[in-house]
């Protein structure tokens, strides 16, 4: 900090940015939206972002959901985190990965990632173990019954019902 209790006025930026856009790591619009949204940042790498505004702001011809999808890249590839806010609109808070604070020290968004790698991790499927004895019965004859009922109900090979009504004169020779 300055001797006048002032922030200094920059951002230090990882290198390693840079050279992941280079190794391809990280694509052109990513690269833009992690640097706008680095640049709006709190001295403690937060920055408090609405999928709109950023629209808005640096990607005026493309739709919110594209938007989405690089932050969501972003956050796959662990460059930032923010909470899940489907079904919410608004502003919510992306947090930075190796931001030096004021104090000199630098954050650290691992924590909030539940390491669920399926690819990496070995899970042994158990399946629970069956009943030695199981007696099992035959059908029900209720159950037989009620099939035979419905498909009797709904064959087209049935009479018709036939029903008295007030006028059931219909043959009439003239």
């Amino acid at each position: 900090m300055n001797p006048d209790n002032k922030l200094k006025p920059f951002i230090p930026l990882p290198r390693s940015i840079a050279s992941d856009f280079k190794n391809g790591r990280i694509a052109r619009n990513e690269l833009i939206l992690y640097l706008w949204v680095i640049a709006n940042a709190n001295p403690y790498g937060i920055s408090t972002v609405s999928i709109s505004a950023l629209r808005d702001d640096i990607f005026r011809n493309i739709g919110e959901n594209y938007v989405n999808k690089l932050l969501l890249s972003l956050r796959s590839k662990r460059y930032i985190f923010f909470e899940d806010h489907r079904g919410r609109r608004g502003s919510f808070e992306v947090k930075f990965g190796d931001f030096l604070t004021p104090d000199h020290k630098t954050t650290d968004i691992n924590k909030y990632f539940k390491d669920t790698d399926v690819g990496s991790e070995y899970i042994p499927i158990t399946q629970g173990k069956s009943e030695e004895n199981q007696n099992l019965e035959g059908k029900s004859q209720k159950l037989e019954e009620k099939k035979r009922q419905l498909h009797n109900g709904f064959s087209f090979d049935r009479q018709p019902i036939k029903i008295r009504t007030n006028y059931n004169d219909k043959e009439n020779d003239n």
